[in-house]
């Protein structure tokens, strides 16, 4: 019999008996996003974990935990940052946007996109990345991040991203911004979950 354990996410072996709750989810993002609510410690996370370690053919999943993001600034560059960690079609069609003439192409120039990162698991060289994404998309992060973000099209299959105490992260920017401007980054996001400019393949 399995014990019960109060604490950390259960992962592996230590998770246990959400079979037909997985399935179900998998059936309902064939359909559209889906928004996961359930009280604490109901272990959430524990099923968004799994998810991304056993993902279903042709999807790649990314987890990320936004509770500390502060901004839609910082929003857009971790969640590019990830993507880059991720993904390697993403930083390729990254990569191609820096040898374009465009705007964000010259705003992108000098940022190495991860492209040629060594090891895109290293902490320290995403860390860098993410430095230099951050100064060059804090005041048009909604144009900047729109068009970086829809670069996910250019990865193969269809990509699962999970954000993590997503209402947190908002109080938080209710308690770092003007309301206006978090309800603008509202508007935003919804754009790319249901909006004319959702993304074909997230």
């Amino acid at each position: 019999m399995a014990s019960l354990v109060v604490g950390p996410p259960a992962t592996g072996e230590r998770f246990y008996d959400r079979e037909e709750l997985v399935k179900e989810i998998w059936e309902k993002l064939k359909i559209s996003n889906l928004l996961f609510v359930a009280p604490r410690r109901f272990g959430k996370t524990s099923v968004m974990l799994h998810l991304r370690d056993n993902p279903k053919e042709n999807y790649k999943a990314v987890f990320m935990d936004v509770e500390w993001f502060d901004s839609p600034s910082q929003f857009v560059t971790e969640v590019i940052a990830e993507m880059v960690r991720c993904l390697p079609n993403f930083r390729r069609a990254l990569n191609k946007i820096t040898k374009l003439s465009n705007r964000l192409a010259g705003l992108l120039r000098g940022i190495d996109v991860g492209i040629s990162l060594k090891d895109p698991n290293s902490n320290y060289e995403i860390a860098e990345l993410k430095i230099r994404l951050k100064e060059r998309i804090e005041k048009d992060w909604q144009d900047l991040g729109k068009i970086l973000l829809k670069q996910v099209e250019q990865a193969d299959g269809k990509i699962l991203l999970m954000l993590d105490e997503f209402p947190l992260m908002i109080k938080r920017m209710l308690k770092c911004m003007e309301r206006t401007s978090v309800e603008t980054f509202l508007h935003w996001f919804r754009s790319f979950r249901i909006g004319p400019d959702a993304l074909k393949n997230a």
